[in-house]
């Protein structure tokens, strides 16, 4: 595993040049949204969320979300064992974070 180096006791995975994902996509309450997960070493690594059309104030939030959980998913947290923590606690803190943020219109799949 190549690192960018130690930030606070933090390692960094440093990106590959050429990395392979999934993109999925839903209706939703603001239109049709898509969500790239690209993975490397078999692991998640980016997220890039896309929502509507540039310059859109829920999209920049949600690429700013997306920004936020490829930092978590690349970067290495040692507990107190001395091994990194595991992807279900990344998510589990992740989703911790952003518990019930939210707006007037929530962000949920339309019903067809």
């Amino acid at each position: 595993m190549e690192e960018n180096g130690n930030r606070g006791g933090r390692m960094v995975k440093k990106r590959q040049d050429e990395i392979a994902g999934m993109t999925y996509s839903a209706k939703t309450t603001y239109g049709r949204f898509f969500v790239t997960i690209n993975k490397q070493d078999g692991e998640p690594f980016e997220v890039i969320p896309r929502l509507g059309k540039p310059g859109n104030m829920v999209r920049t939030l949600l690429e700013n979300i997306g920004i936020q959980a490829s930092i978590l998913l690349r970067t290495s947290f040692i507990d107190d064992d001395g091994k990194d923590i595991s992807l279900e606690r990344k998510k589990a803190i992740f989703e911790d974070h952003f518990r019930g943020v939210r707006d007037d219109n929530p962000f949920m799949y339309k019903q067809n």
